[in-house]
């Protein structure tokens, strides 16, 4: 996402494949057990059983110049009423992703990236790109009222993914109250405003 947002089309990015020897993906990375992910782990350090180490990791080579042409191609909405264009739609890509966490954000309760959270986002952005009137993104100005449309269709679809969740396929339902996501991301899109004010 670094990467991405500089805007610098001859990226390339080379590093270890943190997931080759995952035998389950769907299992806990820190203890190894199905039914959660190591966020919801309550297992101690006890419990845990380390593996041994694997002998080689493989490493993943990215060239972003490749990525930004599949983004072109996946982020044109042809039908806006204004005219496409590619560095506001990779920084919208970017604040989207934004929202299904990383290693320093939390996700939103409603978006985990091994629920389809990432085509989720995506396409609600794209069903609502024309409704907006413009990208949320405005040459690094978050335009909180366009921002406000993709939340409103996410809360759209809440209901219907905690009831997939709930009828089986995660073993650990998240507690929320309407409108948690809502307040959990306006708090988050603050944190991320005021890093670079």
């Amino acid at each position: 996402m670094l990467a991405l947002a500089t805007h610098e089309p001859y990226f390339r990015v080379l590093r270890e494949d943190v997931f080759a020897n995952d035998t389950s993906p769907s299992a806990c990375r820190m203890c190894g057990q199905e039914g959660h992910y190591a966020a919801q782990c309550t297992g101690t350090k006890a419990d845990i059983v380390k593996k041994p180490p694997a002998e080689k990791k493989p490493f993943i080579f990215l060239d972003v110049a490749i990525l930004r042409e599949y983004l072109e191609v996946e982020l044109d909405v042809p039908n806006s009423s204004f005219p496409f264009s590619l560095e506001q739609a990779i920084d919208d890509w970017v604040l989207l992703i934004f929202f299904v966490g990383n290693d320093f954000l939390p996700h939103l309760p409603s978006l985990e990236i091994r629920e389809g959270a990432i085509d989720t986002l995506l396409k609600i952005w794209k069903q609502e790109l024309p409704r907006m009137g413009g990208y949320m993104t405005n040459h690094g100005i978050l335009e909180l009222s366009r921002a406000q449309i993709i939340l409103e269709g996410l809360a759209r679809r809440e209901d219907e993914i905690f009831r997939r969740r709930r009828e089986g396929r995660s073993l650990n339902p998240p507690i929320l109250v309407a409108g948690a996501s809502l307040r959990l991301l306006h708090r988050v899109v603050n944190l991320i405003v005021n890093a670079f004010v």
